[in-house]
């Protein structure tokens, strides 16, 4: 004869309260696997009287859902949820599939390190372009102050040149001017 039990509403509130409160896990944890190779049945319970539903096997992975009385209360991926004894399950998945989940990630970053690579390569090449157009613009700009140098220089000379042109000829008009007052005062009287 199977004993089945019916909570009420707020047993069955309670039930979750001391559950979490006992160490039980909180429902929308992450997957876990059934450690080591066995199949357990899946239960409408937490109890050998409950009806068997389904099993679980160490590839499958499990939501827990919450645990009660040693028996933890899972979701498979289908949908269904039922119990299973407590006590057999991992957060590690088995190795065959940590091997798929390595060798996927290993994949990703493989391709990822080619991009990384590929990226190098062009700011590599563009870095170069830019040196050589540095390179290219500091010796333009030696050529310009070169150049300006010069040219205020030949603006320099030409001031002076023009400067000592008028002292030259100031001077020339000047003598000129002194001669000539000088000749006109001789011609005149002293008394």
């Amino acid at each position: 004869m199977k004993v089945r039990y019916r909570r009420s509403g707020a047993a069955a509130a309670l039930a979750s309260i001391l559950t979490l409160v006992s160490g039980g896990t909180a429902i929308g944890a992450d997957a876990s696997w059934v450690s080591g190779e066995v199949k357990l049945n899946l239960r409408r319970g937490a109890s050998t009287e409950y009806k068997i539903i389904g099993s679980v096997s160490s590839h499958q992975p499990v939501t827990v859902l919450g645990s009660e009385n040693g028996w933890t209360h899972v979701r498979l991926e289908d949908g269904r949820d039922g119990w299973i004894p407590g006590g057999y399950l991992s957060s590690d998945p088995p190795p065959a599939i940590r091997v798929s989940q390595l060798e996927t990630e290993t994949k990703t970053l493989r391709s990822r390190l080619e991009k990384a690579e590929d990226e190098a390569e062009r700011l590599t090449a563009e870095n170069q372009s830019f040196e050589t157009a540095d390179t290219e613009q500091r010796e333009r700009i030696a050529q310009l102050t070169t150049e300006n140098h010069e040219f205020r220089a030949l603006v320099r000379w030409r001031e002076w040149v023009t400067g000592a042109s008028i002292l030259v000829i100031g001077m020339i008009v000047g003598a000129i001017l002194s001669r000539g007052s000088r000749s006109k005062r001789s011609n005149r009287l002293r008394v």
